[in-house]
């Protein structure tokens, strides 16, 4: 199975994601979820008008999402105090602020740092039960 990969990034009004490796699919909306599923359509409009590879015609690909780490901080801000998502990723208040700032850009490792982070936060998250 193939792999497309899109990232999804904060504009000034909205959020943005386009796909990395074919030029010309694009998708937006006011939240992240919207974008992505203007996304989903924008593929099906490009297979419409563009000669596509089988696979991407029968639809036999994977759509990996990345995010531009300075909107993924901004957006997990609103949700969990700066601390938190520091105490998660390993990585300084400070820099988290830079980041999101875009002060200054992660590196790989940190980048890597960021998203495991996050999702040990999620597993976290996923395990609270209520009775």
């Amino acid at each position: 199975m193939k792999k497309i990969k899109a990232t999804i990034y904060r504009g000034p009004d909205d959020y943005g994601i386009a796909v990395d490796n074919f030029e010309g699919i694009f998708g937006a909306g006011k939240t992240p979820h919207e974008a992505i599923k203007s996304l989903v359509d924008g593929i099906e409009i490009y297979k419409s008008y563009n000669k596509t590879p089988h696979w991407f015609r029968t639809n036999d690909y994977e759509l990996i999402l990345k995010f531009d780490i300075n909107w993924l901080i901004i957006y997990y801000r609103k949700i969990f105090k700066i601390s938190a998502i520091s105490k998660y990723t390993h990585i300084s208040e400070k820099k988290l602020k830079d980041f999101s700032q875009g002060k200054s850009q992660p590196t790989k490792k940190q980048y890597n740092k960021i998203i495991n982070g996050l999702n040990k936060l999620g597993v976290v998250l996923a395990s609270v039960k209520f009775s």
